[in-house]
Order: C-alpha cells, then sequence, then structure tokens
C-alpha cells in the first residue's frame, strides 16, 4: 500500500497566520500563505494586517488551528491540513459584538516570496521568478507585475472558465510612486486564480468555496495574488460562519486544474 505522501507547514514566525509551505521531496517553501490577511463587511470595522496579529495555536500529527481576536468586534480561527500539492484551509468568523454583520468577506492573500528577510529566512520560488531575478522584494514584485502576470495570472470563473487578472495587461509598467495600485474585479463570481511557472508546467493556485468571490489585480509591491470570497451574507451577534479553501502546486493544464476547481466548489453529495 502506497502511504501518501503530504506538504510540511512552517510556522516559525511568531504566532502569526503567516505560514511557508514545502512540498514534498523539497527543502525550501514553494509559497507562502497569509490566510486571511483582512477581514471587512458591512456593520464591522475593516481589520488589514490580521495575519500580523498573535494568535493561540494547537496543533496536531497533521493540523494546525489558531485563533485570535479582532478587538471586541470578532473572533477568527484558522484551521489548516497539508495536502500532497499544498494544504487546505478553513477560516471561521464568530460576531463577538451586538451588531448584524452584511457581506462578510475575507482577503487571502498567496505568494511566491517571503521578502524582505524574516527569522533569518528569505526565499522565492525559482519555478516561477527566475534566479537573474535577486532576492529584493522591489526587483521580484516589478517582474512579477511587469513581466510574469500579464498573461501567466488568471482567475477562473465557473461557465466563463479563466480571465486575466492584469488591469493592464497591454501596458503592465509599474507606477513608481503607487507600487500597489490594483483593482478588484466588479463580477463577483471568481472563486479561483492560479499563476503559471516560467516552463508552463505548473499552476500556483488558490480557490475558495464561496457564495461569491471577487478577485484582486496584481500590484508591483510583492509577488502575491489575492482572492476576496464572501464568508457569509449575513452574521449576527453569537454566530460563526465558516469558509473552506485550498491552495498548492497544480502540475497539469488550465483545462485539468479548472476541472478541479469545480469539484472542490461544487463537490457532489454522496
Amino acid at each position: 500500500m502506497t502511504v501518501p505522501v503530504y506538504s510540511r507547514l512552517i510556522r516559525d514566525f511568531g504566532t502569526n497566520f503567516d505560514l511557508d509551505v514545502i512540498l514534498p521531496g523539497e527543502s525550501t517553501p514553494a509559497f507562502r500563505l497569509l490566510a486571511p490577511e483582512a477581514i471587512y463587511g458591512d456593520g464591522m470595522e475593516a481589520f488589514h494586517g490580521v495575519h500580523m496579529r498573535p494568535a493561540t495555536w494547537t496543533e496536531s500529527a497533521n493540523e494546525l488551528e489558531g485563533t485570535l481576536k479582532l478587538g471586541d468586534a470578532a473572533e477568527c480561527t484558522l484551521w489548516l491540513k497539508p495536502t500532497a500539492d499544498g494544504a487546505l484551509m478553513k477560516i471561521s468568523i464568530k460576531n463577538t459584538s451586538q451588531n448584524t454583520y452584511r457581506d462578510v468577506r475575507l482577503d487571502s492573500c498567496a505568494n511566491l516570496c517571503r521578502l524582505p528577510k524574516t527569522h533569518n529566512v528569505e526565499w522565492s520560488n525559482r519555478s516561477f521568478i527566475p534566479e537573474r531575478v535577486p532576492l529584493d522584494r522591489t526587483q521580484q514584485g516589478a517582474y512579477w507585475y511587469r513581466e510574469l502576470t500579464p498573461t501567466k495570472l488568471k482567475a477562473w470563473r465557473p461557465g466563463t472558465g479563466w480571465v486575466i487578472m492584469h488591469a493592464r495587461p497591454d501596458n503592465p509598467e509599474p507606477d513608481p510612486n503607487n507600487p500597489y495600485w490594483r483593482v478588484v474585479s466588479e463580477t463577483d463570481n471568481s472563486f479561483g486564480c492560479a499563476v503559471a511557472s516560467l516552463d508552463a508546467k505548473k499552476l500556483f493556485y488558490q480557490v475558495w468555496r464561496a457564495d461569491r468571490s471577487r478577485h484582486q489585480s496584481p500590484f508591483a509591491g510583492n509577488a502575491c495574488m489575492h482572492l476576496k470570497p464572501q464568508i457569509c451574507k449575513e452574521l449576527a451577534p453569537g454566530r460563526t460562519a465558516t469558509i473552506q479553501g485550498k491552495a498548492g502546486i497544480f502540475q497539469g493544464t488550465w483545462d485539468e486544474l479548472a476541472a478541479e476547481f469545480q469539484r472542490f466548489v461544487q463537490p457532489e453529495e454522496e
């Protein structure tokens, strides 16, 4: 019997919701997860930099679960389980206020580098960013925006397929005065996204099972991709809502990954 081999989730950067993922057989990370980077909704304060807040963690042989508080407004729990190509995720939001929240969303960031150095660790995935680009966040972000993402970063929509995420694919020159300029999609059905490797044999992806989800165009400040799935339409005081997603490195074609996304967002009933 074949024993399954799983990725490793590296949580060596304090107690934050900030993890590196090392694939089976590899010694350096393949990607980084900030899950989530932000949480916001109608009737609640927008919380940015969620991944920089201290969390309380419990760990088992193959699962991680962390919980942090967002003031008096909410409590956020992140659950992760390694897979062969990355990680499964669940994010729960509990309303700890006296207000009802609506259209509660998270901003999920998945990226291909850890720059600048954190706890003496720095890396980028050279399957996507070539060796000629130094381990410098500005230079790697510019490469991501100017050369990789205009044609290779796409969002997936059921029934529509893949669409380019870049806001300026015909003129992808970074704005030196605003490297974090980006645009959020008007349509609300971008449940997954992916970017192709330099040899086009791998796809770095994230996908969420949600009722609604927007994608965000890439920016030149960092080599990352963002989705903004809806956690719930309405969240009353004391209630909890949970959303499930996954991220990884897929070895296959765009059509094959689209089929995987479809199975994930609309699983068949057993």
